[in-house]
């Protein structure tokens, strides 16, 4: 018997959510590519990067919901950004 400590590991953070200027996304990876789409499917944002952390202006982007896709070396994620003004 012992006590385990339970690691909230989180290799990916995008914040702040809901954003309203600035998106800041760190990872413990270096990424390869982010991408920004809106619910329709369309991209709206798209850069390659080989940075572990990036900040995205979308203070001009149209309120609504948002899919940022980040691409490392090992995989690709999905997560739901809200842009708010």
């Amino acid at each position: 018997t012992g006590v385990h400590a339970v690691n909230f590991y989180q290799p990916l953070k995008v914040f702040p959510n809901p954003a309203t200027g600035t998106i800041q996304i760190n990872s413990q990876s270096i990424m390869q590519q982010i991408q920004f789409t809106d619910i329709t499917g369309k991209i709206v944002y798209q850069t390659a990067s080989l940075k572990n952390q990036e900040s995205i202006d979308v203070s001009q982007w149209a309120a609504g919901i948002y899919f940022c896709t980040i691409t490392t070396q090992n995989n690709s994620t999905t997560q739901k950004v809200v842009v708010l003004h």
